[in-house]
């Protein structure tokens, strides 16, 4: 992997030396400092988002959109965002964004999440294209989603990965749907580039 010097900075009277870096939702970095060649720290690695919400707190909840309001307003605690279909139809809430019309996550980015508690039929898809819902999660699971112009990976609680081709272009929305009566607390969304 080739390395790119993102920051120089002077150490201060007690040997700490600190950089700026705004984030560019690359996904995963491996950052490390080095004093001419020579490694000075061990590597230390970090995720830069294009989304980020641990959902202990509403400080992001005008970052979900629900679309025909069939669902709840988010409520949020210490662990995690509660949302369930309060009307009769499929349910949807947009994840990071705010309106029902942008598509903010470009083909080539994976998300994280993990499910505190699940009841009846949620599902996680992408609005727009011909992409496979996840579907029958259950409490305690960790999904990493990955979303390519050919294909989409599906990696359940660090297991093996699930494959499968698609062929789509474009931009998306990633959303919740509700089938039926149904609830999710979920917590620890991360949307980045791969």
């Amino acid at each position: 992997m080739a390395k790119r010097k993102i920051a120089t900075a002077i150490t201060n009277s007690n040997g700490i030396a600190t950089v700026e870096y705004e984030g560019q939702g690359v996904g995963k970095l491996d950052l490390h400092g080095e004093v001419e060649g020579i490694f000075q720290s061990e590597t230390y690695s970090i995720l830069d988002t294009l989304f980020f919400d641990d959902c202990t707190d509403n400080s992001k909840a005008s970052s979900y959109y629900r679309y025909n309001n069939s669902v709840s307003e988010p409520s949020f605690d210490e662990t995690g965002m509660f949302v369930e279909r309060t009307s009769n139809g499929n349910g949807y809430l947009f994840i990071g964004q705010s309106n029902g019309t942008d598509n903010p996550y470009s083909l080539n980015f994976a998300i994280e999440f993990d499910v505190v508690s699940v009841t009846g039929d949620v599902r996680s898809g992408l609005g727009n294209g011909t992409w496979d819902v996840v579907r029958n999660m259950s409490a305690n699971d960790h999904y990493k989603i990955e979303y390519y112009p050919n294909k989409q990976v599906i990696t359940k609680n660090g297991g093996t990965p699930t494959e499968s081709a698609k062929t789509n272009t474009g931009s998306f929305k990633w959303q919740l749907q509700f089938v039926g009566a149904s609830s999710i607390k979920i917590k620890n969304i991360r949307v980045y580039s791969i």
